[in-house]
């Protein structure tokens, strides 16, 4: 299977985005050389620049996922989650029908191989903390930050998010 990348300059440095005939494959952040664009990746690019732009909330593009079983139910729940909404691995654990897998669900979040498209950015800790992120947490910060979500920045803040169930 041939796989195409292009490279998109967003608010939140290069990003890569790959496909296939089959779907858009991955999103990666990092720089690679330049492909030609096929019609996948001019649709998939136009989109992520829609997003970052603030016009674009849900992303409608054929997506090709290679992983086990419980990771793409992992990815399929995340996918679910809306705009500027936000959920905790326990939550996710749940929803796939694994209540006690928190941490395999954390692993298959960070193997998430289209971080944006399917939205891991909007999982944080049960706690409050903000987790991790392929990306970095400056680059997590500022995605939660542009679907409104304002991110804590203090102990009372973070008390007051779990009191309200976030």
């Amino acid at each position: 299977m041939k796989y195409t990348n292009n490279i998109l300059q967003t608010p939140i440095g290069k990003i890569s985005v790959y496909a296939c005939e089959d779907g858009l494959r991955e999103i990666r952040f990092q720089n690679h050389k330049k492909e030609p664009l096929t019609d996948l990746h001019v649709d998939a690019l136009k989109q992520l620049e829609e997003y970052f732009a603030g016009t674009r909330q849900i992303f409608e593009l054929p997506l090709s996922l290679t992983g086990t079983d419980f990771q793409v139910r992992v990815w399929d729940s995340l996918r679910v989650l809306g705009f500027g909404e936000t959920t905790n691995y326990g939550s996710i654990a749940h929803s796939v029908g694994s209540p006690r897998a928190s941490r395999a669900v954390g692993n298959a979040v960070g193997r998430n191989p289209l971080p944006i498209v399917i939205p891991c950015h909007r999982v944080i800790h049960a706690g409050g903390g903000i987790g991790g992120f392929s990306g970095g947490l400056s680059k997590k910060r500022w995605l939660l930050n542009h679907e409104t979500f304002q991110f804590p920045t203090s102990r009372r803040d973070v008390a007051s998010l779990v009191s309200v169930g976030i």
